[in-house]
């Protein structure tokens, strides 16, 4: 074929017809140009399809593990949730006293158990950002959620240990004071300084707890993350659908 058209190129210039010859050169040009347009719209469709299969995998592992997320998620805020209904049971009782301390004390080591705490799989969306493929993910939106979610569990879990600590002072407590650790509870009664302490622990167990449920206004971790995670699942299902 490169002979055939050598021989042309020839024919027209040794004929001194250089018109012809420009005429020819310049659709052999464009031969090459649309070529060239036709083998890189072949490779795009490639790369558009590729990322296609990519995109439905992603989208696939991600809302997989946001439905486990979002159901463990709400499992712990009803164990926590319990504890903090205890607790305000329990707040209503205090002071401390030589009558209610028994019931009391069993009490106290039931709020202040280690709760659950929230571990998200995401090594969906870990993949993903190291992959370098987030560019699969065309909504703006749920891309934007996805590269914001590991910032956002953070500051919830730092919610999740300020409640940790709590429960940790009173451990050390417990531990140390041989008023608490002996078995016999209903005969042995704190100090005045102990039943100060546990008070005061009482009510940052509390507060903690509030905070980590979002209870109070001043903080909204716990509720903004809960959304982001419904809006994660739901805008996975629509871009599944398409």
């Amino acid at each position: 074929m490169l002979r055939f058209f050598t021989k042309i190129r020839y024919n027209l210039a040794f004929e001194n017809k250089p018109m012809k010859y420009l005429r020819y050169a310049i659709g052999e040009i464009l031969l090459v140009v649309i070529g060239i347009l036709i083998a890189l719209q072949v490779n795009n469709l490639n790369h558009q399809r590729k990322d296609s299969i990519l995109k439905q995998k992603y989208l696939k592992e991600i809302n997989s593990d946001f439905l486990e997320n979002k159901a463990q998620f709400e499992n712990n805020f009803k164990e926590l949730n319990v504890y903090y209904e205890h607790i305000r049971t329990l707040r209503k009782q205090l002071p401390i006293t030589n009558e209610n301390w028994s019931s009391m004390f069993q009490e106290f080591k039931f709020v202040f158990r280690t709760g659950w705490t929230f571990n998200p799989k995401i090594s969906s969306i870990e993949g993903l950002i190291v992959s370098g493929n987030i560019h699969v993910i065309k909504n703006d939106v749920l891309k934007k959620l996805i590269l914001s979610f590991n910032d956002q569990f953070e500051d919830y879990r730092e919610e999740e240990i300020r409640a940790e600590n709590v429960v940790n002072i009173w451990q050390d407590i417990y531990l140390e004071e041989s008023t608490l650790y002996r078995d016999n509870t209903k005969t042995t009664f704190p100090s005045d300084e102990l039943k100060i302490k546990l008070e005061k622990l009482l009510i940052m167990r509390r507060d903690a707890l509030a905070l980590l449920l979002s209870k109070w206004e001043v903080n909204k971790e716990s509720e903004e993350l809960m959304q982001t995670i419904d809006a994660i699942i739901s805008l996975t299902d629509q871009e599944l659908m398409k």
